[in-house]
């Protein structure tokens, strides 16, 4: 990126940087178009590619802007959850790092669309880049999430405990080896529930322009999948599931 382009107005270099994020976010790398973007903004597309060189470099310029933007909302929150929730159940712990994720999700719709999309599309030339950032980045936060948490309640070890909630996050894709102990919980309902969060995430998209309450429906609706997931894993985890 050319030093110009960080030395350019506040409010033309957002104007730059809010017009590439709603091409890409919209249509990915390979749909978005430059024209459209400098058709938007009122430049020359000289100017744009005088400031970036290749889409390649304005593409990680606006996926590495979504993802610091993402960590430097998100990394205070968990830290400050941390220390009011010293001793807290793993699951309970897990369900407020949930609602955090959510309202950020839903506060920065198109920078995780951005995101989610480039880190599911591993052919993509800035896939080795957001690797190597996100990896960065998410060990920081990642290090501290279930920092203080109660480990004794637990009949599983808390790596175990953890991995299935890293499952939960991650759309429950790695189910399929989870730990003993899980499986031998609800299994059925636990089942109709995978099948529910799938058309629950296939719905997904329509999220990326809720607005007002359609936002905060949107989020009792997540979380309420989230509460009946813990409810079951609870039973796998846990000594005593209440």
């Amino acid at each position: 990126m050319n030093p110009v382009f960080l030395n350019l107005p506040d409010k033309k270099r957002d104007a730059v940087i809010k017009a590439c994020m709603d091409e890409f976010s919209a249509n990915g790398f390979d749909g978005a178009s430059t024209n459209r973007i400098v058709q938007k903004l009122g430049i020359a597309k000289g100017s744009l590619f005088s400031y970036f060189n290749t889409k390649e470099n304005l593409y990680y310029f606006v996926l590495e802007n979504a993802i610091n933007k993402i960590y430097n909302e998100v990394k205070p929150k968990v830290d400050y959850l941390c220390e009011i929730q010293n001793g807290a159940n793993i699951t309970d712990r897990f369900y407020s790092l949930t609602e955090i994720c959510i309202d950020t999700y839903l506060d920065n719709p198109n920078e995780f669309k951005l995101f989610m999309t480039t880190l599911e599309s591993r052919d993509l030339p800035v896939s080795e880049k957001l690797s190597e950032t996100y990896s960065k980045l998410v060990g920081g936060i990642y290090i501290n999430l279930f920092r203080g948490v109660r480990t004794d309640n637990l009949k599983v070890d808390f790596e175990d405990a953890v991995k299935v909630l890293k499952w939960v996050a991650m759309g429950f894709k790695d189910m399929v080896t989870a730990i003993p102990a899980l499986k031998k919980a609800r299994i059925k309902e636990f089942s109709g529930f995978l099948k529910r969060l799938s058309s629950l995430k296939k719905s997904g998209l329509s999220v990326f322009s809720l607005v007002g309450n359609e936002k905060k429906r949107f989020k009792n609706f997540a979380l309420g999948y989230i509460k009946l997931a813990l409810r079951v894993i609870e039973n796998g985890i846990y000594k005593n599931p209440v």
